[in-house]
């Protein structure tokens, strides 16, 4: 099991931890156990999700590769903000599904919910494949690149942390489909782009 308390905690020693980052954390799993504990009554079964449409991701990174700069910021950002809300809910996902050394059930008790929901959570945080959206592998190095996204100076740096932050997904094609339109079929043509310039 990997240890997410671990990785806050290191984040929470350095000399300038991320406060925002920790804050968004709590706000996420804040919002997914209100979401399922209301599920009953809005009648939505599963976790809403939302994907970076792929057509601005492709041309953001076409235009980097071409002028080696970043030339839609905004674009680029609104893509790096839905990186890390899907990142966080799979974090959150994967603590309230018991495969960390936290242990979800006070969490579940918070909200008013009994171990039959904290049982039934599993049917909630599911992909359209009926796949549970959690991760024991990408929890680690994506954590760490949205770090360095966070910390870095500049868009164009931005952007390189943000494409790792995709090659680990595209390294399991669950994980991308659960960030980009296309999943793993999508990134591998992200990943061809700017080859024909090195030709």
């Amino acid at each position: 099991m990997i240890k997410l308390k671990k990785i806050v905690e290191r984040v929470l020693k350095e000399e300038d931890p991320d406060w925002d980052l920790y804050d968004d954390l709590e706000e996420t799993k804040n919002w997914v156990l209100s979401d399922f504990a209301s599920r009953k009554r809005t009648k939505r079964k599963t976790q809403a999700w939302k994907l970076i449409k792929f057509n601005r991701l492709k041309k953001i990174w076409e235009d980097f590769a071409k002028y080696q700069g970043v030339r839609d910021e905004r674009g680029l950002d609104e893509i790096i903000e839905q990186l890390k809300i899907n990142f966080l809910k799979i974090y959150v996902n994967t603590e309230l599904m018991g495969h960390t050394q936290a242990d979800p059930t006070e969490d579940f008790k918070e909200y008013g919910m009994t171990e039959k929901d904290e049982n039934e959570f599993g049917d909630y945080a599911v992909d359209d494949n009926g796949e549970w959206r959690i991760s024991d592998y990408a929890i680690t190095p994506m954590f760490n690149l949205l770090l360095k996204i966070r910390k870095a100076d500049t868009p164009e740096d931005r952007l390189v942390y943000a494409d790792q932050m995709l090659n680990v997904a595209h390294q399991r094609s669950d994980l991308a489909s659960w960030f980009v339109e296309g999943g793993s079929s999508s990134l591998y043509k992200l990943s061809g782009i700017g080859e024909e310039e090195d030709e």
